[in-house]
């Protein structure tokens, strides 16, 4: 019988193999340890952003999506202001799809859809040109800028004193057209697009200035070489200062949609008044009107809605234009 003690030795592996797995599993653990130490960090970082993002989310949430809410929930309604409202459904809706005045409004918003290329095209072209640093370009800059901080009231009272039949503007035509006779902010079919001249001359200081510091990012290497290629000015322009500039000129095409949708109130109050009937009047303008003039806020609110959803229907299309194509 063969004894135990006899029996042949286990296989054991070499010492150096030991040793190579050992260390194999130290480095591992070493490297694991920087990323544990990443991963910790990182999520440090999250609590911590989302503990200065609070504030601002509380306060976003509470004036603006909350408002929005309950916009919603009153165009669904009949609501004179005050006390209770009673649910109507889609009453409001259907009344703006039969309201005559309503297409007229609508369709006056549709002629800002229009004016848009004229708010990104003067001051990019403006843009373009004091970037090329001409005589007094310091002055003009700053001459541009300086009506983008006066609030649309005072530039609204200044330009009815202006475009008055015996204002300045009619007595310099008069110079040199003795029988010149037009009613700028009275006449039907002109008073929007002066409406619409008064807020170019007062916003297109802002785009000059977003323009030129985008202008200011573009290698100059670019335009030395279009010069030692002989391309001119227009060439320059269309193959590296619209392309460089692309990205850019949607985000202002955006910032302006916004703009001519939402904040049109105070020059069309200053200086049309919504008239002559309603030929100046836009769906911002027709919502304070329904509100405050008519006394009912659930119709109002309907009109919000719809605004609402026109212009991020606009701005979607924008963006779809301007940055759905590969660059």
């Amino acid at each position: 019988m063969e004894r135990v003690w006899d029996a042949p030795p286990k296989h054991r592996p070499p010492a150096a193999t030991v040793r190579t797995k050992a260390r194999a599993r130290a480095e591992a653990k070493a490297r694991a340890a920087p990323r544990a130490r990443t991963s910790r960090y990182r999520r440090r970082e999250r609590r911590i952003y989302w503990l200065f993002t609070l504030p601002g989310v509380l306060l976003i949430g509470m004036f603006k999506l909350y408002p929005v809410i309950r916009g919603i929930g009153y165009s669904f309604t009949t609501w004179p202001g005050f006390g209770p409202s009673q649910f109507v459904g889609l009453k409001n809706y259907r009344l703006l799809l039969t309201d005559p005045s309503f297409e007229t409004v609508l369709l006056n918003n549709l002629k800002l859809v229009i004016a848009i290329p004229f708010f990104v095209v003067v001051p990019l072209l403006v843009a373009v040109i004091l970037f090329e640093r001409p005589w007094g370009y310091r002055f003009l800059r700053a001459a541009y800028f300086f009506p983008a901080i006066l609030s649309p009231v005072i530039v609204g009272v200044l330009f009815e004193e202006l475009l008055t039949s015996s204002g300045p503007v009619d007595d310099f035509i008069r110079q040199f057209d003795p029988g010149f006779s037009v009613t700028w902010l009275g006449s039907p079919g002109l008073a929007l697009w002066t409406v619409l001249a008064v807020v170019l001359w007062a916003s297109f200081g802002i785009g000059v200035l977003v323009f030129l510091a985008a202008l200011s990012t573009v290698p100059l290497e670019m335009f030395d070489a279009a010069k030692i290629d002989g391309a001119g000015w227009w060439a320059t322009f269309r193959y590296i200062t619209a392309p460089a500039l692309r990205k850019v000129i949607s985000f202002w095409t955006v910032i302006l949609t916004i703009t001519l949708f939402t904040s049109m109130f105070g020059y069309i109050f200053t200086l049309t008044n919504g008239g002559p009937g309603l030929d100046s009047t836009v769906l911002e303008y027709d919502v304070y009107l329904e509100a405050f003039t008519n006394g009912d806020y659930g119709y109002a609110s309907a009109v919000a809605v719809v605004l609402m959803i026109i212009t991020g229907i606009v701005v979607a299309v924008q963006l779809r234009l301007t940055l759905g194509r590969k660059q």
